[in-house]
């Protein structure tokens, strides 16, 4: 029965195209040469023109040359003979041919193109991270992704061919459905691996604190984080949950915000008080370092006059801002050293006031004595 429709194709198909005559065939020769020639023409002038683009070219650029290097040459000579077959006028089922293979040709082209492209994103967003487990995973998302794009042009393809294709697309996402639960926590871990690489949030070096764990990032894998903690333990948390959590990235920091109160005793008298924010300021600015915000008598403590003192250290590491605040500490005890101004500490002034019998005892038992 497969043989019997083979033939019968095969005829209809030879009857459709016979009896041709010769001008329409030099036509046809015309136009096919003509169109091969248009094209390849246009492909090496993009390809001259975005071939010469270097390494660090925008995405864009790479996906358009990379379009460009996957066309077929059998694209090319195909479509130049399907149009010049419909430049010459043939019958009604020789053009429904010529529009099936042309969308036939279509497809196929087009899922190669994505293909290509996709490969090259990926490379471009994960090849150059510095996630070294990403790497390896690389071949694994790339096949996944192909495979995903060939399933889809086969189904288009059957579907323009005339075959119904409900039975094959309902049992592809059946099954799709099983094997995302089967994998859903190795699947979520990657989708969140993927999400790390493509937002950034943090990267290998960084310092971050999520929740009560902080340290450097040593290494972001496809499923779990590693993060070398100060006092030297090594912790692994799952990508899913990192991206579930506020994360603090230190190293993104361009500045570091101090604050910091300075305490000086009550007997200091109000004139120097009101000159302390400025000398404090006045420190502040003759460090390079250092961008001064403000410094003001804030409040009345419990045993000092409280002086708090805002500034920004221009730099993100921590030990630059350590020797800024110890070089800033030691400016403020010389300065007050010299004009005479105490630093508070806690104290308790207690207040006897004694009864005037008491005091009249007392006077009795010094008349006795």
């Amino acid at each position: 029965m497969i043989i019997v429709e083979s033939q019968s194709f095969t005829e209809r198909f030879v009857t459709a195209f016979q009896s041709v005559p010769v001008p329409l065939v030099l036509t046809f020769a015309g136009v096919t040469l003509t169109c091969i020639g248009f094209l390849w023409f246009l492909l090496s002038r993009i390809r001259k023109r975005f071939g010469s683009a270097n390494g660090n070219s925008m995405l864009l650029v790479e996906a358009v040359r990379t379009v460009v290097d996957s066309t077929f040459p059998s694209t090319i000579v195909l479509l130049s003979v399907l149009v010049g077959l419909s430049s010459v006028g043939l019958s009604a089922d020789a053009n429904r041919y010529l529009f099936l293979a042309l969308i036939a040709l279509g497809i196929v082209q087009i899922a190669h193109w994505l293909s290509q492209v996709s490969l090259v994103w990926l490379k471009s967003n994960l090849g150059n991270s510095q996630h070294s487990s990403l790497h390896s995973a690389l071949g694994l998302i790339s096949f996944a992704t192909r495979l995903v794009i060939w399933s889809l042009a086969f189904v288009v393809l059957l579907s323009n061919l005339g075959v119904d294709v409900t039975a094959l697309v309902a049992g592809l996402g059946i099954g799709g459905v099983a094997v995302a639960f089967a994998l859903q926590n190795i699947l979520s871990d990657l989708f969140a691996s993927l999400s790390i690489v493509l937002d950034r949030p943090f990267e290998v070096g960084d310092f971050i604190i999520v929740g009560d764990v902080q340290g450097n990032v040593e290494h972001i894998g496809v499923k779990t984080t590693k993060i070398r903690s100060l006092s030297g333990e090594q912790i692994l948390l799952a990508n899913s949950d990192l991206l579930g959590s506020r994360i603090r990235n230190f190293k993104r920091m361009r500045e570091r915000r101090v604050v910091f109160n300075v305490g000086i005793v009550y007997e200091t008298p109000r004139e120097k008080v009101a000159q302390v924010p400025t000398w404090i300021k006045d420190i502040i600015l003759t460090d390079p370092l250092a961008r001064y915000d403000r410094a003001h008598f804030r409040s009345f403590g419990d045993f000092s006059l409280n002086i708090e003192v805002v500034y920004f250290v221009l730099s993100a590491e921590f030990l630059i801002y350590m020797e800024t605040q110890q070089s800033m500490n030691l400016k403020i005890m010389d300065k007050f050293a010299a004009e005479g101004v105490e630093f508070a500490y806690p104290t308790q002034v207690v207040h006897v006031t004694g009864s005037p019998a008491t005091d009249t005892n007392q006077s009795e038992v010094s008349n006795a004595a």
